[in-house]
């Protein structure tokens, strides 16, 4: 990748930004002078935090950026991946002797190369048990994981992005044609652990957990298998540990522009109001969490259960059940025919030159 894809002027707003960030999957972006010399780090954590304090995506970049921000020195490289791991953060910038941007270094380099640099013990569970009915002309002949997304299925997507954060250890919970999916991955390499948890009879989005409870000790992610989020899963978990929910969803803001005229009335039932092609925005669930092991307790054994279902049980139960927002742009999902071929037609243009 070109160290220009992590470049932006300190005059640009947050919305593009955002952009870059988004079209270099790394999280992060350098703020730089007129004379190209690096002055901060903006991520899309910050962003997030800028926004929550009442900010525009309008607003310019140096609002919300570090100043403050962590990198190394080029003749220091052989340093950044302590660095990284100590500050637990992804991308590291080089710059030389000027202040200007060398190169960056990710996790990426040092994870998911090798199964002795996965040292994250924290699970992550997939659930791939559905038939895929949304998309019959494709699931009839595959299951969803195995559907392809350019040159990968899309479980492997969502492996090749938890390893790259260092987590190598997954359960897949699988029901329909379980002895492909199991055929598959016994054909791929050993870089990682996964376990697979078969469901006799499905359990819906929620319920096939019970089934591993005993090896679900310590706080895990679990994910929809049709969903990839393009996010610092770093971040994430430590947003979670911090805020001490019982399950914090990963959610993305959506943007919709209705096409009609609105009317809103007064109390009397007369038009007091008409809003032509009203802009609405609204938090919608991702299929992408982080839990506790105490979230298993809410799940009735052998009993198919959505997860909203049991989402609702914390809540009336006074459990901290909580948010974490991404940008609509990292959120990725298949559910549809539709969305499918958005998907295979973005990693498509993401895979050139792998």
């Amino acid at each position: 990748m070109d160290k220009s894809d992590f470049l932006i002027s300190e005059n640009e707003n947050l919305a593009k930004a955002m952009r870059a960030i988004g079209a270099n999957c790394r999280g992060i972006i350098f703020l730089k002078n007129s004379s190209n010399v690096v002055k901060a780090s903006l991520t899309d954590g910050d962003i997030r935090r800028h926004l929550l304090k009442f900010g525009d995506l309008s607003d310019v970049v140096s609002r919300a950026a570090n100043y403050n921000f962590i990198y190394v020195k080029e003749s220091e490289t052989t340093k950044a991946k302590d660095i990284m791991q100590k500050s637990q953060i992804n991308c590291l910038p080089v710059l030389d002797k000027n202040g200007k941007l060398i190169s960056v270094v990710s996790q990426s380099e040092f994870l998911g190369l090798k199964s002795s640099y996965l040292k994250s013990k924290t699970a992550v569970v997939i659930m791939a048990g559905g038939k895929g009915s949304r998309l019959k002309t494709y699931s009839n002949i595959l299951p969803k994981p195995l559907i392809p997304i350019g040159n990968y299925t899309i479980t492997e997507r969502i492996i090749e992005n938890f390893k790259t954060f260092g987590y190598g250890n997954f359960h897949m919970i699988i029901n329909y044609k379980k002895n492909l999916i199991k055929a598959y991955f016994s054909e791929l390499g050993d870089d990682y652990k996964i376990s697979f948890i078969e469901e006799n009879t499905p359990l819906k989005t929620g319920g096939g957990l019970k089934l591993i409870e005993s090896g679900l000790n310590e706080t895990f992610f679990m994910t929809n298998c049709d969903i990839i989020v393009d996010e610092n899963y770093l971040e994430i978990y430590k947003f979670h540990k911090k805020k001490k929910n019982i399950i914090t969803l990963v959610c993305a803001e959506k943007f919709v522009t209705l096409p009609y005229g609105v009317i809103k009335l007064d109390k009397s039932g007369n038009v007091k109001d008409i809003e032509e092609k009203p802009n609405l925005s609204f938090i919608t669930n991702t299929g992408f969490y982080v839990v506790e092991p105490e979230f298993l307790d809410f799940i009735p054994k052998n009993k198919p259960i959505d997860i909203t279902d049991i989402i609702g049980k914390c809540i009336n139960n006074k459990e901290k059940v909580g948010i974490y927002k991404v940008p609509e742009d990292s959120w990725h999902d298949m559910g549809q025919p539709e969305k499918l071929q958005e998907m295979i037609k973005f990693f498509c243009k993401s895979d050139v030159g792998r």
